[in-house]
This record gives structure tokens, C-alpha cells and sequence, in this order.
């Protein structure tokens, strides 16, 4: 069975449905993973400048006024997402989880 190839064209609901529902792997198109390389030099370029950015070069909510350092920002990431994942009861089924993930 092939993998689903995600490109820069638009998923409606039914589609991102389908696709989180047949078990098939999702592969990005070469032109998705351009779209992500610019996005991540944006995500770079205000990393390296030092500049205020909600979550990513600050705290978040009543941590706001926290900044990690260049040093800290990768380990500080993770953090924030480990964070969200714990103690939020059974796992999900995975239909759910594959439509996460795609969306």
C-alpha cells in the first residue's frame, strides 16, 4: 500500500479523515519540506536575533518573563511539550492520534 504524500495542497476534513483512518504511512512531498525549511529559518532568524517570542525565546503564561538562553531554548522546548503530556489519562486511540499528528 503507498504512503499518503502530503504536498502543499489543501486537506478538507474528509480527507484528513481518511487518511488518519487507513493505517498508511504519511510521507512529505519535496515541496512540503521546502515550506518547513523557510518556516524553520523564520523560527532561526528570531532565535538569533534574541527578540521576545511568546514560547519559543520566552516562558509561557505566568512564566512569560522567563528567557532561557541560546543554550537552554532546545532542552527548553522539550520541556514544554513533555510537560503538556503527562497526567491526561489513557492514551489516545490511534485513529485520533494519526489525525493529530497529520493536522
Amino acid at each position: 500500500m503507498p504512503d499518503h504524500l502530503i504536498d502543499n495542497e489543501f486537506l478538507d476534513l474528509s480527507a484528513v479523515q481518511a487518511m488518519a483512518s487507513d493505517g498508511r504511512r504519511f510521507r512529505l512531498a519535496d515541496a512540503a519540506l521546502a515550506r518547513l525549511a523557510a518556516d524553520r529559518a523564520v523560527v532561526e532568524q528570531h532565535l538569533q536575533a534574541g527578540a521576545p517570542v511568546y514560547g519559543l525565546t520566552t516562558g509561557l503564561g505566568g512564566n512569560i518573563g522567563y528567557r532561557p538562553t541560546p543554550q537552554e531554548t532546545l532542552a527548553w522546548q522539550r520541556q514544554i511539550i513533555a510537560g503538556r503530556m503527562i497526567g491526561v489519562g489513557d492514551a489516545l486511540p490511534a485513529e485520533v492520534a494519526r489525525t493529530a499528528l497529520l493536522l
